[in-house]
């Protein structure tokens, strides 16, 4: 269709059924998956029938209709998505416990625009919908390298041992989206992982949290040094003095009477309180409590990055 005029341009029909999370463009191309639903053929099969036609994976030019590829091999998927950059597409599945059953999730087939040639095609475990992050298909856990199908390590910060890259939210509704330097998600409250800095999954804000215990290391013998960058933003109106607390690590007072207000400035501005040479075997311990002479009884942290300082 003509997006100035309305005028309709084409029309292409599917024999069985288009899905529209199996939709996507990209370079002049509109790619589309022709299937039915799983649980329709299961029907169908019940009754003795047959489909009028074959799954397709189709390419079309985008200002004629006309179809440029096409192919019948291995079409499973509930999604694709087109990468500009590498001018190359994916068909995936898009599994999460709010999808419907016949959601694959145990594989991934990477394709050349120009001609449907298979660049690669390997069984993963994931959950969807995946998003395209320059080199990298980011899962709604993991991910897995663009050009190669590869699954994509990170070294451990405090370990530096290999490991595999994921982000873990707390439960939330819907799906994680991402732009260039950041992946956003529901986890409890609103999550984060900043993509630019390999930095973790993050959480903005956790009003009245008195306690929080990591594990660094569970089969630690000895203690290890350890600098730890405590977050914080105020997310409220208030007025220095009216949230006020104290924080202890290990144990250890580290902030007495601390109030982000006056520290900051104003809300909704971010304090970094870095402490260095924490000793920790196995776990490390932060507790905040409230000031006796706080008008808010709740205490506020944001984040908390740890790293070895022998790496």
């Amino acid at each position: 269709m003509n997006r100035h005029t309305g005028k309709v341009l084409w029309i292409f029909d599917s024999n069985l059924a288009f899905r529209h999370n199996a939709i996507a463009i990209g370079a002049g191309k509109l790619f589309c998956i022709d299937r039915l639903l799983d649980p329709v053929v299961e029907r169908m099969n019940r009754r003795g029938e047959t489909p009028a036609g074959t799954p397709k994976l189709i390419c079309l030019d985008v200002r004629t209709g006309k179809v440029v590829w096409q192919t019948t091999q291995a079409v499973f998927g509930t999604w694709l998505g087109y990468s500009e950059e590498h001018d190359a597409l994916l068909q995936a599945g898009r599994p999460s416990r709010d999808m419907l059953p016949d959601e694959p999730g145990d594989r991934l087939i990477f394709y050349r625009r120009e001609n449907g040639k298979v660049l690669w095609d390997r069984p993963h475990n994931y959950d969807g919908p995946c998003m395209l992050h320059g080199d990298t298909i980011i899962t709604q856990s993991n991910a897995f390298n663009l050009l190669t199908g590869e699954q994509v390590v990170r070294n451990n910060p405090l370990t530096g041992m290999e490991i595999l890259w994921q982000f873990s939210p707390n439960c939330g509704c819907n799906t994680a989206v991402a732009s260039q330097h950041l992946i956003t998600f529901r986890s409890a409250a609103a999550g984060y992982f900043d993509l630019a800095n390999d930095g973790g999954t993050g959480n903005l804000g956790a009003p009245g949290l008195t306690s929080v215990t990591l594990t660094l290391d569970k089969k630690a013998e000895e203690a290890r040094l350890y600098t730890v960058a405590l977050y914080f933003i105020e997310p409220d109106a208030v007025k220095p003095g009216d949230r006020v607390f104290d924080v202890a690590l290990q144990g250890q007072q580290v902030l007495k009477n601390f109030d982000i207000v006056r520290e900051a400035g104003r809300s909704n501005q971010m304090v970094v309180k870095e402490f260095k040479e924490v000793a920790v075997r196995g776990d490390l311990a932060v507790a905040l409590r409230p000031s006796a002479s706080a008008k808010t009884s709740t205490t506020v942290l944001c984040g908390i990055a740890v790293t070895n300082e022998a790496q």
